[in-house]
């Protein structure tokens, strides 16, 4: 189990404070770098976390800086996770880290940067008002009559380096290497994580991630409502496996609140809990083969994982986005014979992963086209975070176990 420690210094030791921790006690992953806008007394707190996976120990350190030209020294060097979190905090709080490479490459829409907004005296009303308009009512739109404007700006000569409407980038010199989004190809694409890709004939020769601010739109929106209100908002922010965000927002009600979930809620959080893991691991798997063009694995994981959506419409009502875990326990009781139909569902799944081992894991394209692809060095784990990839590497961790805050103390001797 993780031990944790929050530390306030002045932001004068901070530095040295940081980089103490990693070389002399052992604190090698960067998991955050986070900040609190207190603009009431006019500064942020900005807030590093480091863990030490070895002696599992988690390390917060805090320090409150001015919100006006506020300038704190860059990690990136340090630790490659810092190069993403400062550039974030640079575009959406406007907090500069002097020394970051890519510190200035906005990947958001322009004029957000008058006022960053994730700045508490940013008007959402007032941008809407100045980028979209007052809303009209709805009407019939004939979309025939953008085509025109669209094929135009996207037939219209760039230089190179010079931004379209949509905020990206293109090169129109024949000489510089073409570029490419490898993720969504929808207007979401700022959204979500994408890879920038550079290309020499098909060769890729550079590549560079952006993480997308999806995470930040909810947080904006969350920041308006009411703490009840929040919940069918924070189960979107992932589609796949929502559950876990409901745990962890009622968890932190409740710490703040001083509510204790009775045992029997916190056993059935982790049954929910588990369930959504299922689910979405199913369907993950089934995904990777249908990447590689082998469409029945994709069928198969996704009718699996459709009997455990089958079981969360039983208890919440939907298949998707539950809303079922809430501050001081879930909803409701599970529905009679509730724990049996689960078993069953077990049974199924367990009765069908040889069949998928056969026709996924033991098909020779798979394995031509996975195999040494995407290595990862052991030693990039703790400096990347990249926990996933631990037991691939040799490794082995659990944060059920390590951190077992989100489930019952116990479970996993009784389950």
């Amino acid at each position: 189990m993780h031990n944790y420690l929050h530390v306030y210094l002045d932001r004068k030791e901070v530095m040295e404070a940081i980089l103490n921790a990693r070389t002399l006690l052992g604190f090698r992953t960067l998991q955050l770098i986070s900040v609190v806008d207190r603009i009431e007394e006019g500064n942020f707190q900005l807030t590093w976390i480091l863990e030490n996976y070895t002696d599992s120990l988690v390390l917060l350190l805090s320090a409150d800086y001015s919100r006006e030209n506020c300038s704190v020294p860059s990690l990136s060097t340090v630790w490659p996770t810092a190069e993403a979190f400062e550039r974030e905090l640079y575009e959406m709080y406007g907090v500069s880290f002097p020394g970051n490479p890519r510190e200035g490459e906005d990947f958001i829409l322009e004029g957000w940067n008058e006022i960053p907004p994730m700045r508490r005296d940013f008007d959402t009303e007032e941008y809407s008002m100045r980028v979209f308009g007052e809303r009209q009512p709805r009407k019939h739109i004939d979309p025939r009559q953008y085509v025109g404007e669209i094929v135009g700006e996207w037939d219209t000569p760039l230089a190179a380096g010079e931004r379209r409407s949509d905020g990206l980038r293109q090169a129109t010199d024949p000489k510089e290497p073409p570029i490419l989004f490898f993720g969504p190809q929808h207007p979401g694409v700022t959204g979500n994580m994408s890879i920038e890709m550079w290309f020499d004939g098909d060769e890729i020769t550079r590549a560079i991630t952006h993480v997308g601010y999806l995470h930040r739109g909810f947080e904006k929106l969350m920041e308006k409502k009411l703490w009840i209100q929040n919940f069918p908002l924070v189960c979107r922010i992932c589609v796949p496996e929502p559950d876990i965000n409901e745990q962890c927002y009622a968890m932190a009600i409740e710490e703040l609140s001083g509510i204790e979930p009775p045992e029997r809620a916190r056993w059935i959080r982790t049954l929910v809990l588990e369930m959504a893991r299922l689910a979405v691991n199913l369907m993950a798997f089934g995904g990777q083969a249908g990447t590689l063009g082998l469409g029945t694995g994709a069928m198969w994981g996704i009718t699996l994982r459709d009997f455990v959506l089958d079981l969360f419409e039983e208890l919440s009502g939907a298949r998707i986005y539950h809303i079922y875990i809430q501050p001081g326990g879930v909803r409701r009781d599970l529905p009679e014979g509730f724990p049996g139909r689960v078993e069953e569902v077990l049974r199924t799944i367990e009765e069908r992963l040889p069949e998928l081992d056969r026709l996924i894991l033991n098909n020779s394209v798979f394995k031509l086209r996975t195999t040494g692809v995407g290595v990862v060095d052991p030693s990039w784990i703790e400096e990347y975070a990249l926990w996933a990839l631990l037991p691939g590497s040799g490794g082995v961790r659990d944060v059920r176990k390590d951190a077992p805050t989100a489930y019952t103390t116990g479970w996993t001797s009784r389950l």
